[in-house]
């Protein structure tokens, strides 16, 4: 037991948060997430699901594969997307969707936030037991 707590205490040690990581990564995969909720806002404007679920996979697939093939570094499925004259939406509209599951999944800050808040308050408590240092682990 005593193994997991030193264990437990250096990873938080060595634990950081960078928010412009966060940023980076949801502007990278956010888009690609969050295609099952493009498809269903394209169903409710008239779209048959099939359709859409097939524009949306053509274009993820090709986006995907031009960002590992180095033809693009950043994810332009939105734009993609707004010019299909299948998918009944135009850029904005992707776009407002893709942001309102950011602020849905991008907790991460505020989590961490959270976390450390409760970290200072033991501290500030528990003065002593904030000094220790764990073991190596390795």
């Amino acid at each position: 037991m005593d193994g997991l707590f030193e264990t437990y205490l250096t990873v938080l040690d060595q634990m950081d948060a960078y928010p412009a990581v966060i940023a980076k990564e949801n502007a990278h995969y956010l888009p690609f997430l969050m295609t099952t909720t493009i498809m269903m806002e394209a169903v409710k404007a008239g779209v048959g699901r099939e359709t859409a679920h097939h524009a949306i996979k053509e274009h993820a697939v090709a986006t995907v594969n031009d960002l590992r093939a180095g033809k693009t570094t950043v994810n332009d499925l939105v734009d993609r997307l707004a010019n299909d004259e299948r998918i009944p939406m135009d850029r904005a509209q992707l776009a407002a969707i893709v942001a309102q599951g950011e602020s849905n999944a991008g907790a991460a800050i505020s989590q961490v936030a959270a976390f450390a808040k409760a970290i200072s308050d033991l501290e500030a408590t528990h003065p002593q037991a904030a000094a220790y240092a764990p073991g190596s682990i390795l």
